[in-house]
């Protein structure tokens, strides 16, 4: 189709009539999966202004099909305008409207995960994770935190080993989270350090584990920062392998005392502490070797508890 054709789409595309935007977004979301399809440099700028614009329509049928438009439309632009993009849909998600937030959310994972090339990553991420970073940190509410956790998270999973001049900054930031007041937010929180972990020099590795630790060893933390604890480090174990063999001596101990001296209605403790020495087991079979012992007079100890018998 000429390029004066698709004008006429991307003019329907800003009607009054929420039917005509629908059927202009359709049209040119079969058009952007034409493998003929090729757009110049003017176009391109229109083509995703548009369709980032259309995001935010009122209709929630024009918005759904604007973020299925995104993922063709990556592949049909260059690089720089893909980093525009993110660069965009990262402001809405920090700043916009909250009624937006979702479906920024949703387009910006959706464009991550239409990155393939090494150069394109490194470009997304050198202007991405710090916005991101500076969410978690600084954002306005538990849900926005929650949401560039989740972002970040799938962004490390992905590309983590890319942007390895930045790992240090990232962990510190992500660490401070695991003390925070919201439950989702610690959660979210665990998940992104573990995608984060394998990235990660033995140095900050160690520095992870170490400051983890830390905190288990305040006997006075809330039950709930514990718990949050406990999973972290069985999230490590789970995500470095073999690499977490040197904290066993540290953290073995911990988890067995967790286990043994919890209250007897704190079952989620104790399950959570039975989950990372199992990690344990699995992952560092050498290393785990001087206290098979103990975890396994823990485990019989457990195994005859019925929790249900009165």
């Amino acid at each position: 189709m000429a390029n004066t054709n698709i004008t006429g789409i991307l003019e329907k595309m800003t009607g009054k009539d929420k039917d005509y935007r629908y059927m202009a977004t359709s049209d040119l979301l079969s058009e952007l999966n034409k493998e003929s399809f090729k757009a110049d440099q003017d176009l391109e700028s229109k083509l995703t202004n548009i369709v980032l614009q259309q995001l935010e329509d009122a209709s929630g049928d024009v918005s759904g099909l604007a973020v299925k438009c995104l993922a063709p439309l990556v592949k049909k632009v260059n690089e720089e305008r893909v980093v525009e993009m993110t660069d965009k849909l990262c402001d809405k998600l920090l700043n916009g409207k909250d009624q937006h937030r979702d479906t920024a959310s949703i387009a910006l994972k959706a464009v991550i995960v239409e990155v393939t090339t090494a150069s394109l990553s490194e470009k997304i991420l050198v202007s991405l994770a710090p916005q991101l970073i500076n969410g978690v940190t600084n954002g306005k509410s538990a849900e926005i935190k929650c949401e560039c956790l989740d972002i970040l998270s799938d962004v490390l999973h992905r590309f983590g080993n890319v942007i390895t001049k930045d790992h240090a900054y990232m962990l510190t930031a992500l660490l401070t989270q695991l003390s925070s007041t919201q439950a989702s937010v610690r959660k979210k929180s665990v998940s992104c350090i573990a995608s984060l972990a394998p990235c990660l020099s033995d140095d900050l590795l160690a520095k992870a584990t170490l400051e983890v630790i830390k905190l288990l060893k305040i006997k006075r933390a809330k039950s709930d920062i514990t718990r949050t604890n406990i999973q972290m480090i069985g999230a490590l174990s789970r995500s470095v392998g073999y690499r977490f063999g040197p904290h066993l001596a540290e953290a073995v101990p911990l988890l067995i005392n967790y286990c043994t001296s919890a209250s007897e209605n704190d079952e989620e403790l104790r399950e959570y502490s039975l989950q990372a020495l199992e990690s344990f087991m699995l992952r560092c079979p050498r290393d785990i070797s001087p206290y098979c012992e103990g975890i396994l007079n823990l485990a019989l100890e457990y195994v005859s508890y019925d929790p249900n018998f009165t």
